[in-house]
This record gives structure tokens, C-alpha cells and sequence, in this order.
């Protein structure tokens, strides 16, 4: 083996000696301590008015054990529920495995989850929404009914290229207000 490397100068050798001590640490912290940063996931929802609205799901923990839905008129990820003003929260995935019924009737948006979401304490939000709970028995007898009774289903998967990038955020907002004035 060592005459495999009789014929490389003593630079290169010690050159990959270096980048060998230097990148070994990185590997073998990456495998001792992976990343519990938040996931996140975002689907839109067009309400009637051409307006969109924003599911957001936001989960962490070591087993992924948090995790917080949330319904809201802004797209922004971070610190999530952004606004409990405007918001409507779901908190430990109470919607039902991550899922959400729904359907329009006239101007409203009529929800059917396991438990209800915290309502937004400005009480205004871009639509009308119903919040029907249903107890887990009832919930699976309506997934099984739900095309046959017009209902259509909201999940919000974890999208793990989604990541909170707040001065992102902060400039785009700033740059909107701008474009507002």
C-alpha cells in the first residue's frame, strides 16, 4: 500500500491528510446530532373571490411530535402561528391526521375536522368559515362519503425544501407596503 503512494509529492499527501481531518469531524457530527430544525408545509386554497388562503403545517420535535396547522390570509412560514390575530390554529394535528374537509357553500368555507381550530381573536379573516367537529367515529364515516356529499380534502404534507427564511420574509413584506403606498 505504500508504494501506491511513492510516486505522489509529500505536498499532496499532506494536503489530503488536511481536508481528511478537516471534513471527517462534519460527517460524524451530521450522524450523531441530525437536524430537529421545523418542517413545514404549505398548500393554497382559492376562495371565491380569486383571493387565496394558506394551510400551513409546521412540525417539530425530536419525534416529530409537535405539530400545529394553521389556516391563515398570509403565506409567511416562520414562527408559526404567524398571527393568532388573523389565524385560525389547529394544535397537535387536531384536524384529524392532517386532514381537512371542506367545501364551499354560497360566500362560506365549511370545515370538517376532528376538533374545531382556535378561532382568530380579530375575528376577520378574507372568508366565512364554519368549523364542523366531528368526534373520530363520524370523521371516518364522512371520508368515506365525502365525494358523494361534495366534500373535498385539504392535506398538508411536509415539503421538506420549505424552510423559514425570515429576512426574506421581512424584506418581501417591506417590499408589498412599499408597492401598497
Amino acid at each position: 500500500m505504500i508504494r501506491r503512494f511513492k510516486g505522489i509529492p509529500l505536498v499532496w499527501k499532506i494536503f489530503f491528510v488536511i481536508v481528511l481531518l478537516l471534513i471527517t469531524p462534519f460527517l460524524i457530527l451530521g450522524a450523531l446530532f441530525p437536524d430537529y430544525s421545523p418542517e413545514y408545509g404549505l398548500v393554497s386554497l382559492k376562495i371565491l373571490d380569486g383571493r387565496e388562503i394558506y394551510f400551513k403545517r409546521v412540525v417539530w420535535g425530536i419525534l416529530g411530535n409537535s405539530d400545529v396547522i394553521v389556516i391563515s390570509p398570509d403565506r409567511k412560514l416562520c414562527n408559526l402561528p404567524n398571527n393568532e390575530k388573523t389565524d385560525y390554529v389547529f394544535r397537535s394535528s387536531d384536524s384529524g391526521s392532517g386532514k381537512i374537509y371542506y367545501k364551499f357553500e354560497n360566500d362560506t368555507l365549511v370545515l370538517f375536522v376532528w376538533d374545531s381550530a382556535s378561532l382568530p381573536r380579530s375575528g376577520e379573516f378574507p372568508v366565512k368559515i364554519i368549523q364542523h367537529e366531528l368526534n373520530p367515529m363520524e370523521f371516518y364515516e364522512m371520508e368515506k362519503n365525502a365525494v358523494a356529499n361534495g366534500l373535498k380534502v385539504i392535506e398538508v404534507p411536509v415539503d421538506k425544501r420549505l424552510k423559514c427564511h425570515e429576512l426574506l420574509e421581512w424584506l418581501t413584506d417591506k417590499w408589498q407596503r412599499v408597492g401598497q403606498r
